[in-house]
């Protein structure tokens, strides 16, 4: 259990010895913990690390995912979403200390696939590679229809307009929230601080949070924040820095002017802006006494 990642796919450790019980797997599939408090750090792990045939036995404190329908990396990418671990985490049974969850709770888990031409797991297939490795997928291009030399525009059919290209970047709320907070902060937070600052705006200044949070070393984490994270250090809205959130003067213009949101951020500066460190650590958790571990 002590090998299986918390913030990474690979598994870094594994040795070799024989073993008759435990849980059985191989190449492909993916480890997930079951039990308390692994589950809620976010062990999992996928397993590449095998030749051909061979087959591995572990700790019976995890269990293990197997694809039929999907990708294996499908399966390991769905095992780290949020809403699938949470409800594994309240099928938990047993004494708080040595809590499990049970099977029959992973048959409840329902996704949804989009049908058609553009699935991802068509073009996974057609491509011939893995989803974890950096490849484009676009959709085929309609050929157009040939167009009279010297016609009208009512002729083309286009009315004269031009066509409008969709902006595909266009940031989500969420991510908004992010680049505002920050900025509110003075625009360079540590990682921890930025992690318990923005759930104590998501838990007392929203309705409804636009951020989980599941119990983790050092308080409150959400997994959905840091998966943001890197997409907006992607689009140069974030530097890409491992200890800190900072804003780059890109994503100061992204915040944008939001008078609501401008007055819900001064108030909550006033009240939680200057903690840092053990004295913000020890403020969540007096009050959310439930996410410290």
């Amino acid at each position: 259990m002590a090998d299986l990642p918390t913030d990474s796919m690979v598994i870094q450790n594994a040795i070799k010895r024989d073993g008759r019980s435990a849980s059985k797997f191989c190449n492909r599939d993916t480890l997930l913990a079951r039990i308390t408090p692994c589950l809620e750090n976010g062990k999992t792990g996928f397993v590449n690390f095998m030749g051909d045939g061979e087959a591995g036995r572990g700790s019976t404190e995890f269990i293990v995912l197997r694809s039929k329908r999907v990708t294996p990396e499908f399966v390991y990418c769905l095992a780290r979403t949020y809403h699938f671990r949470e409800n594994a985490i309240k099928s938990m049974i047993g004494s708080s200390g040595r809590s499990v969850f049970k099977k029959v709770a992973l048959k409840s888990s329902w996704c949804g696939f989009r049908r058609g031409p553009f699935s991802i797991c068509q073009r996974v297939r057609r491509a011939g590679v893995s989803p974890n490795q950096n490849t484009a997928f676009a959709k085929p291009k309609t050929p157009r229809r040939a167009r009279p030399a010297g016609a009208t525009p009512d002729e083309r059919g286009d009315c004269g307009l031009k066509r409008c290209q969709v902006d595909c970047t266009m940031l989500q709320q969420r991510q908004k929230l992010i680049l505002q907070l920050l900025q509110a902060l003075g625009g360079d937070v540590a990682n921890t601080d930025f992690q318990k600052l923005l759930f104590l705006f998501t838990r007392e200044f929203q309705d409804t949070p636009v951020y989980d949070f599941v119990p983790y070393k050092y308080g409150g984490f959400s997994f959905t924040s840091y998966a943001d994270k890197r997409r907006l250090s992607e689009r140069g809205s974030l530097e890409d820095d491992d200890c800190n959130w900072r804003i780059t003067a890109s994503g100061q213009h992204q915040a944008g002017p939001d008078r609501p949101m401008a007055v819900a951020l001064h108030r909550f500066c006033r009240m939680y802006g200057a903690l840092r460190g053990n004295a913000l650590l020890a403020s969540v958790y007096r009050r959310y006494p439930y996410y410290a571990t």
